[in-house]
């Protein structure tokens, strides 16, 4: 099988029947050799730990052009030229690092292409030209200074890598995969996380210090945004292979790590050491790579900044919606709906949008629980073998709705505290609001857009990824979880507090580039610490370092974590009593954990850690199922 082709290991629970135990040898993958250039599948039903029937299979995008690409290595004499496997790229310098933009990691999904896999990129010849970034995937909004209604290109799948120019040990550089946030509607692996936050400067995931303080090789990426990353309709189900619809978006982020599994070690990685990590909707991206059988052996740790492992539609919800897309497009009684969907010009499949109404727990653009790429809710998954067992590394801002959300989860008046009394009554279910007006009185905050801001950041973001990491400290591998608490001490973010998306600039080390803002020595140093432990992490599953340590493993009887400030602290309980209410009066699909469907060795979780049963560690459980990955 060539090294140029992808491959993907997909289980799909086809029924709920029980069976007799599977032995271990039993799960591993079914090689199946396809011809270019459609995605065919062949499957095999077998049985999973718990008793359910599954169908297990792999499919390979095959594709004689990138396969059979002719690449002279000889012309790559200098660093700044790299082989790849479709052909040879010249980048640039950017102070200490290399810099390679605009890179396809796949082919343009267009045309008739449009709602499908993505595939293979095509081969160039020459030395092409990686000094600028390639298109942005279409979306709605303007540009900073524009006005225009939507803007980019469905030509977009590209990715940008930044190297250090020091030479790599023989293990090669840790590398880190960054997946954009924006809900899935916007945002780009070259801009700022949203085009509409021109406070946090140009490019605030810009890889350039990271690679040269890490060092460590940096990846961003784009993947198709909106309806055209995560349109589910019945007929495009009921034309693949696989009966599902919807994950394009998801497939487009596994192909780039799939090109990176291939070929990074040209830029100086290692792919043994892949760190994946997303903030906003990129971290919700990344819960659904951990939880995804598709994802075997792409990365090595996985983090989540700022979103939740929750609630994702299944394909029949998401396919309703898809429904609605398709007759706002007047597409609904077509004889061939998937081709008037895709003969829709680009302005009109992206302006096309659904209405829902705002609620906790709603319905959200991007990854489905499709059966396939998805069998189920992640945090379900969690609980089971059916995930990439990782080291994981979870942060939350203090005040996630403070600065961009807000509109988002609330787009009506919040004046008044009757307003507030209308936004509960609106977003949780009647039976709880006065609970809820008892736990967030209006009267203990200075307005009530302050009092909504915090009852929505702690039920949409921090609550939730207390119980991401809670289920993986307590069913899976080490967990460090941490709460960004810093405001910052000048500039247009100031107001905003400890709120979404400020925290990424640190993440990134990319303070330098923000408009308006001098950063303090103690701001200089907290970025440096933070993106020490992003690399460290990055390079052995440990975020801490001796220049950058005291950061200790969370544990669920403790909850500890690091609080991320002028002064790093080590502390616990944040938004506990909060968390708790959420936890139980409004637990979401996948939290009970009777849901866990996995080896039998089900714990008590009302008992004291020493006092449970001993569960095999993530590695054992992963080599017991699938063999070494």
């Amino acid at each position: 099988m060539s090294r140029f082709q992808n491959i993907f290991t997909i289980a799909v629970v086809m029924s709920l029947t029980p069976a007799a135990q599977l032995t271990p040898a039993a799960l591993t993958g079914i090689h199946v050799a396809l011809p270019s250039p459609a995605p065919m599948f062949e499957t095999e039903r077998r049985t999973n730990p718990s008793g359910h029937s599954v169908s297990a299979f792999q499919y390979e995008w095959t594709s004689k052009e990138s396969r059979d690409c002719a690449v002279d290595p000889t012309l790559a004499a200098t660093r700044d030229i790299v082989v790849t496997e479709a052909g040879l790229i010249r980048g640039t310098a950017s102070g200490a690092a290399y810099v390679f933009k605009g890179i396809p990691y796949a082919a343009p999904p267009v045309g008739d292409h449009r709602w499908q896999p993505p595939r293979p990129a095509h081969c160039w010849t020459g030395v092409r030209d990686a000094t600028s970034f390639g298109p942005v995937c279409a979306q709605v909004g303007a540009l900073p200074g524009t006005t225009t209604a939507w803007f980019g290109n469905e030509d977009c799948l590209t990715l940008n890598i930044w190297s250090p120019m020091t030479s790599p040990a023989p293990e090669g550089f840790p590398v880190l995969v960054f997946i954009h946030g924006g809900g899935n509607t916007r945002g780009a692996g070259s801009a700022s996380v949203s085009t509409s936050i021109p406070s946090l400067g140009p490019n605030v995931q810009d890889g350039r210090r990271l690679a040269e303080t890490g060092p460590a090789v940096v990846i961003t990426l784009n993947y198709r945004l909106g309806f055209l990353g995560w349109l589910a309709h019945p007929a495009l189900s009921k034309a693949a292979s696989t009966r599902t619809s919807g994950n394009y978006g998801t497939m487009d982020q596994v192909a780039a790590l799939q090109w990176v599994r291939r070929n990074i070690a040209s830029f100086g990685g290692d792919p043994e050491r892949v760190l994946v990590f997303g903030q906003s909707a990129g971290a919700r991206d990344v819960c659904t790579l951990v939880a995804s059988t598709a994802t075997r052996g792409l990365f090595s740790r996985a983090g989540f900044i700022s979103n939740s492992c929750e609630n994702f539609p299944t394909l029949t919800e998401a396919e309703t919606v898809g429904e609605q897309y398709a007759a706002q497009l007047g597409c609904a009684a077509a004889p061939d709906v998937p081709a008037c969907l895709r003969a829709a010009p680009t302005e009109l499949a992206v302006r096309t949008t659904v209405v829902r109404p705002p609620r906790l727990q709603g319905f959200q653009l991007g990854p489905i629980a499709d059966g396939a790429i998805l069998i189920d809710q992640p945090l379900a998954l969690f609980r089971s073998p059916f995930h990439r067992h990782v080291p994981v590394l979870i942060s939350s801002t203090a005040n996630e709705t403070a600065f961009s959300l807000f509109p988002a989860y609330w787009p009506g008046p919040i004046a008044t505290a009757a307003d507030y009394v209308v936004a509960i009554n609106t977003l949780t279910p009647s039976e709880l609001s006065s609970e809820i007006q008892a736990l967030y009185p209006v009267t203990n905050y200075p307005t009530p857009r302050a009092a909504l801001t915090e009852l929505l950041s702690d039920a949409h973001l921090v609550c939730p990824a207390r119980r991401t990491a809670r289920t993986f400290a307590q069913w899976g591998p080490p967990v460090w979880r941490a709460i960004w608490m810093h405001t910052a001490s000048n500039g247009p973010l100031r107001p905003f507090g400890a709120g979404h998306v400020t925290d990424l600039p640190y993440w990134f080390d990319t303070l330098w580039q923000m408009p308006s803002f001098v950063p303090s020595a103690s701001e200089a140093a907290l970025a440096a610490s933070m993106s020490a432990y992003l690399v460290a992490f990055a390079d052995t599953g440990d975020p801490n370092t001796a220049s950058a340590g005291g950061w200790p493993r969370y544990d669920e009887t403790t909850d500890a974590e690091l609080w991320l400030d002028d002064t790093i602290l080590v502390a616990s309980g944040f938004r506990d009593a909060f968390c708790d209410f959420w936890d139980t009066r409004m637990p979401p699909p996948g939290y009970d954990a009777t849901r866990w469907r996995g080896l039998g060795d089900q714990r008590d979780s009302s008992l004291p850690l020493a006092q449970r049963p001993k569960i095999r560690s993530g590695h054992e459980r992963r080599m017991t199922l699938y063999g070494p990955s």
